[in-house]
């Protein structure tokens, strides 16, 4: 830490963040914490100028602690992150300030998050240092498919403060994970207990198409389940954990992202679910490849069932196969009155695009539409002045601003000009150029036009211009200065990318 504040101030610099990492005995970590050491420590970090520090201390061996984490750490504490690694398990404490309008510390508190590595491998002293730490957050990153019930039953029933419980399986455990711990809270608040867990994050620990992961998230209020999100990279033609998860949780389902493998036998489990409870459905993100005309109608009772439901996302992929484009223009026409974002992609071929004009000519008549992306990555053929007059067309402003756009073709600079002089600023909140050709040109048109619009600030909250033309610019800091240009007008931006901020 000496040597770093020297080498900051030589150089005229300000140390931000100081990492320290320790391999400790269990005995060298309590005199570290406690007073004998902690003063010192603490004066070395003030002295080094550290506003974000980070302990990592490696222990020798199992042994639970004599007193709580919160009494080790006191209030006085310059740390705000310390991580314990034990064989299984790895600890982080994270203090937690609030402030008043003047900066003024107002209270500290230590929010205690447990990983363990293998509920098998688990030992009766890593459940102690579990029981003693009082853990807010409890991640398990491997669990067996077989006797992990009284495990993770008896660490949920003797830790009542844990809030959130995050488990990475396979697939087919999660309906069954989810009644244990549903179970065993009912047991808990039966018994006089108040558990305070209400979240239950499940990951599949096979990750699916480009990485990514099947996810659900519950939600538990007293003894019921109240929400389920649930996010699916892909579905199998008729899993039993699938299924069961859909049929008996469907009802509750308030988030669901789903791929184009979803079939009309996942679309049919779905409405018996929602037909008898009714649907708690909010947002839905369907990728409709996998469905005929009965699963096309078991969605739309689904739909018609949900009263909360407000945002409807399609993904059309694959247009250029006859079927597939027929399918995406029978759910436009289905949904032209509700759905509020389209994405379309391989859609460039004129044949395509002359059917898509007559149903989608712009977006007038979709009075909900908000977010349209169009990807045209994967077509090297270049566009013809029909599809890029019918981009510009879907781009300019009607009665309801886009928030969400997103281009990803290889314009010509002309029509970047015309893209830019098209879109609605005043409500626009996600700009994707990603894989586009819009250059450092195209930013200085688009930071000029921000700049004379007269909205401050304005509501841009991500622009994503990784793998974009101008990515492809030699004179970086011209690429910077134009950006931080932007940022004056919209201070909330964070740009992806190269020049992410």
């Amino acid at each position: 830490m000496q040597q770093s504040k020297h080498d900051t101030d030589t150089n005229n610099g300000e140390l931000n963040k100081v990492n320290v990492r320790i391999i400790a005995t269990y005995e060298v970590m309590i005199k570290l914490l406690k007073d004998e050491l902690r003063e010192e420590l603490n004066l070395q970090l003030e002295e080094s100028r550290t506003c974000w520090t980070t302990i990592s201390m490696e222990l020798d061996g199992h042994h639970p602690a004599s007193s709580s984490i919160t009494d080790i750490f006191g209030c006085r504490s310059g740390f705000i992150i310390l991580i314990l690694n034990f064989s299984q398990l790895e600890m982080n404490a994270i203090c937690v300030t609030t402030k008043n309008s003047w900066g003024r510390v107002l209270h500290r508190r230590m929010v205690i998050v447990i990983h363990i590595s293998d509920l098998s491998d688990l030992t009766l002293d890593d459940l102690e240092i579990i029981r003693q730490y009082h853990p807010i957050v409890l991640e398990i990153s491997k669990m067996p498919e077989r006797e992990y019930e009284d495990r993770l039953v008896s660490i949920v029933q003797h830790n009542p403060s844990i809030k959130s419980l995050d488990v990475e399986c396979d697939m087919k455990l999660f309906t069954a994970v989810i009644n244990l711990v549903k179970t065993t809270r009912e047991n808990m608040l039966k018994g006089g207990s108040c558990p305070e867990l209400h979240t239950l994050k499940l990951h599949d620990s096979k990750k699916g198409v480009d990485g990514f992961e099947n996810r659900v998230e519950v939600r538990f209020e007293g003894y019921d389940i109240s929400a389920t999100k649930l996010w699916c990279n892909q579905f199998g033609s008729a899993d039993p954990g699938e299924c069961d998860l859909i049929r008996q949780y469907g009802w509750s389902i308030k988030t669901l992202v789903v791929p184009g493998s979803f079939s009309d036998h996942h679309a049919k489990l779905l409405d018996e679910s929602t037909e008898e409870l009714s649907s708690g459905l909010e947002h839905l993100d369907i990728t409709p490849t996998s469905l005929t005309a009965a699963g096309l109608d078991a969605m739309d009772r689904v739909i018609n069932r949900s009263e909360d439901l407000t945002y409807i996302r399609l993904s059309l992929k694959d247009l250029r196969q006859e079927q597939q484009l027929e399918k995406a223009l029978l759910v436009l026409v289905r949904y032209r009155d509700r759905v509020t974002s389209v994405y379309m992609s391989n859609w460039c071929e004129e044949s395509c695009l002359t059917k898509i004009k007559r149903v989608l000519p712009d977006r007038s008549h979709f009075f909900r539409l908000t977010e349209f992306s169009v990807d045209c990555t994967n077509w090297d053929h270049g566009l013809n002045d029909i599809a890029r007059q019918w981009i510009i067309s879907m781009i300019s402003a009607h009665h309801i601003p886009l928030k969400v756009l997103g281009v990803k073709v290889d314009f010509q600079p002309q029509d970047w000009e015309a893209v830019i002089k098209a879109v609605d600023l005043s409500k626009l909140e996600k700009l994707h150029l990603d894989d586009s050709s819009f250059s450092q040109e195209q930013l200085e048109l688009l930071v000029d036009r921000i700049a004379d619009s007269n909205i401050s600030p304005l509501p841009l909250k991500l622009l994503d211009l990784k793998g974009s033309g101008v990515e492809k610019v030699d004179d970086t800091a011209l690429v910077r200065a134009t950006l931080a240009r932007m940022k004056k007008f919209a201070p909330q931006v964070e740009i992806v990318g190269r020049y992410s901020t």
